[in-house]
């Protein structure tokens, strides 16, 4: 049964969409830095179908300041938005017994940076390991806004932000962690270079690195989109 979701934060409210199909394995998907809990080229939405086509329940909201979630992302922090995926792993663990979790691109450091929620299995979907440099670069080549701000497609994008990354932490999280991982990345990224899931994969335990050849940050081939797909499947059963 797919239903919309709401879920309050203090005086916020996430919103998302949960397929459940059964209360035995669940998904949570955690999307990337100005997308959307659809993703891109709707690769969340599709994975959803597959899983539910393998009787496997998923989670996805909109992180706050993106999507249908409240808050401007002028106001945002990586600080809320660790507390965000807190709550959304805790909501998760109140309804399925065995919790997945799955991150893309921002989505994917932020998960890294949940694992003391020990999910059973993890999927890293060319995890931004480089959030730091994503948005120091868009801080400093875009239009300023007064003085804390910059102009990113329309909305503001604070010096706050920036450097609220900096706290986030990859190897020593992921060496610690010892549950089988899943790491994808394409070889043709230029957002997320291949080079850091490379040196990331080293601190993994229990995992498979799948090298996509030729694909970019958003997968934009069907062939690469299958891919995924079929691994992620084939990972999870």
């Amino acid at each position: 049964m797919k239903e919309h979701v709401e879920i309050k934060m203090d005086d916020l409210i996430m919103r998302g969409i949960e397929n459940i199909n059964g209360e035995d394995k669940c998904v949570v998907m955690f999307h990337g830095f100005t997308g959307n809990k659809t993703e891109t080229n709707r690769i969340f939405y599709n994975l959803e179908k597959k899983l539910q086509e393998e009787g496997i329940s998923s989670i996805r909201f909109d992180w706050f300041g993106h999507g249908e979630s409240d808050l401007d992302l002028s106001l945002l922090s990586m600080d809320l938005l660790l507390k965000q995926a807190a709550k959304i792993l805790d909501y998760a663990k109140s309804k399925f017994r065995v919790v997945y979790l799955l991150g893309f691109s921002m989505g994917g450091a932020i998960a890294i940076n949940s694992l003391s929620f020990s999910p059973e299995k993890l999927v890293l979907i060319s995890p931004a390991t480089n959030m730091v440099d994503i948005t120091t670069s868009i801080f400093n080549t875009r239009e300023k806004i007064e003085e804390k701000y910059v102009d990113l497609n329309g909305s503001k994008l604070s010096r706050e932000f920036v450097d609220s990354c900096k706290q986030l932490e990859y190897k020593k999280n992921l060496k610690a962690y010892n549950n089988p991982v899943l790491l994808i990345h394409g070889t043709n990224d230029l957002a997320v270079p291949i080079v850091n899931s490379r040196d990331l994969n080293d601190y993994i335990n229990n995992g498979k690195f799948l090298e996509i050849e030729g694909a970019d940050h958003g997968y934009n081939k069907v062939e690469f989109m299958s891919s995924i797909f079929h691994e992620v499947i084939n990972f999870l059963k």
